[in-house]
C-alpha cells in the first residue's frame, strides 16, 4: 500500500513533464506558424487562399502550394519518426533504443561515402535513396545475425551494435584514407 502512495505522485509527475515537453513545443510550433502564416496572408483570407485561390495572387498561390504542403508533410513525416521509434523501443523491449541501436545510421554514413567517392553518379537524383538502401543493408545484416538466437531482443541489439561499429569504422577509414577529396 505505501509502495502505490509512493509511486501516484511519480505518475503524476511522469504524466505533467509529458505534456510539457509535448505541448510547450507543439504550441510553440504553432504560434510561430502562425505569426509566419500573418505576415505571409492577412488571416481573412486564409479561407479564400486555401479553398479557392486567387490565381493573381501570388501570396495566396504560395499559401497554398508551398507553405501548407510544407506543413502537412511536416507534421506527418514527424509522426511517422515517432512512431517508428515507439514501435522499435516496443519491440526491442528497450526504452532507449534508436536507429543506431540497429546500426541503421551507420549503414546511411557509410552508403553516403562509399557512393561519394566511388559512384558519384548514384548521387545525382539525390542522396535520399543511397542512404535509405545503406540503411536498409545495415538492417537487413543485423535481422541476419540475430536469425541464428530467434530474434530475441538481446541479439538484435548486440548484431546492431556489432553492425554499426563495423559500418561506422568502415565508413571513418574510407573517409581517413580519401582525405584529400573529402576535405573540399
Amino acid at each position: 500500500m505505501i509502495a502505490q502512495a509512493m509511486s501516484l505522485p511519480r505518475q503524476r509527475d511522469g504524466i505533467g513533464a509529458l505534456i510539457l515537453l509535448v505541448a510547450v513545443p507543439a504550441g510553440l510550433a504553432l504560434v510561430l506558424s502562425v505569426i509566419d502564416l500573418i505576415h505571409l496572408l492577412p488571416a481573412h483570407l486564409w479561407w479564400q487562399a486555401l479553398t479557392a485561390p486567387d490565381t493573381s495572387d501570388p501570396v495566396q498561390l504560395l499559401y497554398r502550394y508551398a507553405f501548407l504542403p510544407r506543413v502537412a508533410v511536416s507534421v506527418l513525416a514527424g509522426a511517422a519518426l515517432g512512431l517508428a521509434g515507439v514501435v522499435m523501443q516496443h519491440v526491442l523491449r528497450n526504452p532507449l533504443a534508436e536507429p543506431t541501436t540497429i546500426g541503421t545510421n551507420a549503414g546511411a554514413s557509410l552508403a553516403l561515402a562509399a557512393a561519394t567517392l566511388y559512384a558519384p553518379w548514384l548521387l545525382e537524383g539525390g542522396r535520399e535513396g543511397v542512404a535509405l538502401a545503406g540503411g536498409a543493408l545495415a538492417t537487413s545484416a543485423v535481422f541476419a545475425l540475430a536469425r541464428g538466437r530467434s530474434f530475441s531482443p538481446v541479439s538484435i541489439i548486440i548484431a546492431g551494435l556489432v553492425v554499426s561499429l563495423t559500418f561506422g569504422s568502415a565508413g571513418a577509414l574510407l573517409m581517413a584514407l580519401n582525405r584529400e577529396y573529402t576535405e573540399e
